[in-house]
């Protein structure tokens, strides 16, 4: 299945506007009004590209929170748990691992 890009979608959106207006018997609608709808979805697609960057932004933040709550949760369990060479071992690689990418 085709995902629908932003054309599609305003072509189809234009299609059922037109559509609705002569089932309706609109005869009177205005080109200037199917204008500021175009506008309108025009300044929606720049909205919606702010928003994605931000969210990309707010995600980025939230992976790095969680990779320091996972270091934290290795260095306790290191400091406070009853662990062998192999397991300590393990958690030194995680720990390591994590910190490289924080």
């Amino acid at each position: 299945m085709k995902i629908p890009t932003n054309d599609d979608i305003k072509n189809i959106m234009l299609q059922n506007l037109s559509k609705n207006a002569n089932a309706l018997n609109l005869s009177d609608m205005k080109s200037n009004e199917y204008g500021s709808f175009l506008e309108n979805l025009a300044q929606n697609e720049k909205g919606n590209s702010t928003v994605y960057k931000e969210l990309e932004k707010e995600v980025a933040k939230d992976a790095k929170m969680f990779k320091q709550f996972d270091f934290m949760r290795l260095m306790n369990r290191l400091q406070f748990g009853n662990l062998n060479d192999k397991e300590r071992a393990e958690i030194f690689a995680k720990m390591t691992k994590i910190a490289s990418e924080i």
